[in-house]
């Protein structure tokens, strides 16, 4: 999910039903530098909410949300996608909704590879899959997890 705003009780407990509902919730931490636990739907613990990196570097963005609302990062600073408004061409987006991408893709991939899981058991996966010691400017809590892809 690519949205985010205010704490909202609704927008967690609508998160929550969805994955009691067994489906996977990827989510945006926000890109203020602020506690992701202070902003929905990242605060919700259903859901697998993923913070940015620069793209070469492993290193925390300076936008992206910290915290220990978040499970993992991704690269999210200068990621190149298609531009909607031409029906040719790309262009460069920074965010931690280019981040969350990375991490839908891999559920897939998982799922493709070794069948479904519960949400939990998924982010327990992802989280377990992931690279540790990689990631530079940890604050406030954040993991130490960086999304890894596993060979299809």
């Amino acid at each position: 999910m690519s949205l985010g705003g205010n704490p909202s009780k609704a927008m967690n407990d609508a998160v929550k039903q969805l994955t009691n509902a067994g489906v996977h919730v990827a989510v945006t931490a926000g890109n203020d530098s602020q506690d992701a636990c202070n902003v929905s739907p990242a605060s919700e613990p259903s859901a697998i909410t993923v913070g940015a990196t620069k793209q070469n570097s492993d290193a925390i963005t300076d936008f992206s949300n910290i915290g220990k609302c978040l499970d993992i990062f991704a690269p999210g600073r200068n990621i190149q996608g298609a531009n909607f408004k031409a029906d040719t061409g790309s262009v460069v987006f920074s965010g931690t909704s280019q981040a969350t991408p990375h991490v839908a893709g891999t559920i897939a991939l998982i799922i493709a590879k070794d069948g479904n899981k519960s949400p939990a058991e998924m982010a327990t996966a992802i989280k377990t899959l992931s690279t540790k010691g990689v990631i530079k400017g940890l604050k406030s809590g954040s993991p130490d997890s960086f999304l890894r892809i596993p060979s299809a």
